[in-house]
């Protein structure tokens, strides 16, 4: 029998995956991260902005990273490698559910040429990636005239997207926390200078809002990012000990090398490879 009414119906959360690219990243746009995971400082965020649905701007930005420049048989740019740390977006593979791609191993590496310098160049300016972690978002594109249109979308991201966003954005600070105890990220950066003489900011930052996307005229994100529900989204909960799941897949690899040879704490299988990863925040 039911309770009395009012009653109170909760969503089931969504179960996150992070799978490594396949096939993987070129990787020659890849860099050694300098100071390693102690290094990042930023979450960056970009946007796939394709002329075509978000499950397909994925698949192209899969494709685009994997291949070495050049033309294809009919002259058209065949891509340039990896220049973000992942991509998220719907996934017709997995009936359209959030696919998180992961190109290689963003706690050592970086795309180098994800977000390059400012106008200062080199000499006197960081290169955003750096000291970043790059991630491209896929945003649903605007149509004309009934075609989609790249470029700068008036269209808003999805709350599926978003969502997916704020988990890999926590998953990401738990990595930096547990080997770096570095602080939660947890504010927006509204511009940085990149000059190598001043402080690095901490926080989340738009390609645009960096002096790279000044310079080459970004609008990424864009005004369609939820900046304010984003933020307050992210900010972390930790009362009593809380617990955050992380699921992983073999697809990963095994656990220990995932980790980098650690043991987690509270690994629980859940059938068909599926692993869920809890590690608790002091």
């Amino acid at each position: 029998m039911l309770p009395p009414p009012p009653w109170k119906i909760e969503r089931r959360r969504p179960v996150y995956e992070i799978r490594r690219a396949d096939p993987p990243p070129a990787s020659f746009t890849r860099r050694g991260r300098p100071g390693g995971i102690g290094s990042i400082r930023q979450i960056q965020i970009h946007a796939t902005r394709g002329p075509t649905t978000m499950d397909k701007q994925v698949q192209a930005t899969e494709n685009w990273f994997a291949n070495q420049p050049g033309l294809d048989r009919i002259g058209r740019p065949r891509g340039w490698g990896s220049s973000a740390d992942f991509v998220l977006g719907p996934d017709h593979r997995i009936n359209g559910d959030i696919a998180i791609v992961q190109f290689d191993n963003w706690e050592r590496t970086f795309g180098s040429w994800s977000a390059g310098y400012g106008s200062g160049g080199a000499a006197t300016e960081y290169g955003a990636a750096e000291v970043g972690v790059a991630i491209e978002v896929a945003q649903p594109p605007k149509m004309v005239a009934g075609k989609y249109v790249g470029g700068d979308s008036d269209v808003p991201f999805t709350d599926e997207t978003i969502e997916a966003l704020v988990w890999l954005c926590k998953h990401i600070n738990q990595r930096l926390a547990d080997q770096e105890g570095h602080l939660w990220l947890n504010s927006r950066i509204e511009y940085w200078s990149q000059k190598r003489n001043r402080a690095i900011p901490r926080g989340y930052i738009g390609h645009e809002d960096l002096e790279n996307g000044h310079k080459l005229g970004k609008s990424d994100p864009g005004a369609m990012f939820p900046w304010e529900e984003f933020i307050r989204a992210i900010q972390p909960q930790i009362t009593g000990g809380v617990l955050l799941p992380l699921p992983l897949t073999r697809m990963q690899g095994t656990l220990a090398a995932w980790y980098n040879g650690t043991t987690p704490v509270g690994i629980t299988r859940e059938g068909k490879g599926l692993y869920t990863l809890t590690r608790k925040l002091d």
